[in-house]
């Protein structure tokens, strides 16, 4: 057998463990992360989308939200489920307010290839809202940062996110 062969057996290997272990994180995830339907755009109803926290996988919804150092975050990806191009859109706000002067990046890596985290700089639509498409190199999970800078203080929400075939 060639090492070609080799190489594309052990990424489908890889691929079929980490798709297995999405589903059973997605299984034993916790309720703690039920979305906020007066957040940003209605949840989906597949988790395609984890939250990491205080090493917790707890699932979210496409759209749900999430509270971080005083601050509201939405979450939405489009498609649902993410493909290798997509469109991360965020809703900030504090106390139901939009917050519209935040600096807000953001930064992946695939978990299971570790090719170099991507960067880049969302833009701010008003009224809360944050966008940037990005694209991901190849299907599979992501480690996903969100992070937002207002008034000299930086929040950074991990995400893990499953990009589907």
């Amino acid at each position: 057998m060639d090492t070609r062969c080799l190489r594309t057996r052990r990424i489908d290997l890889l691929a079929a463990l980490a798709s297995g272990s999405l589903l059973l994180l997605s299984a034993c995830a916790s309720a703690g992360g039920q979305p906020n339907p007066t957040a940003g755009p209605a949840p989906s109803r597949e988790p395609w989308v984890w939250l990491m926290q205080h090493g917790e996988t707890i699932a979210l919804a496409n759209g749900g939200a999430v509270h971080v150092d005083g601050m509201d975050l939405a979450v939405a990806v489009a498609p649902s489920p993410p493909a290798r191009t997509s469109k991360v859109e965020l809703y900030l706000s504090q106390d139901g307010v939009p917050i519209d002067s935040a600096t807000v990046r953001l930064r992946y890596d695939m978990v299971e290839m570790g090719h170099g985290p991507t960067q880049l700089l969302t833009a701010a639509l008003g009224g809360g809202h944050y966008a940037a498409p990005v694209y991901f190199g190849m299907t599979g999970s992501y480690a996903f940062h969100v992070i937002a800078e207002l008034g000299g203080r930086t929040s950074d929400v991990e995400l893990l996110l499953q990009v589907a075939p």
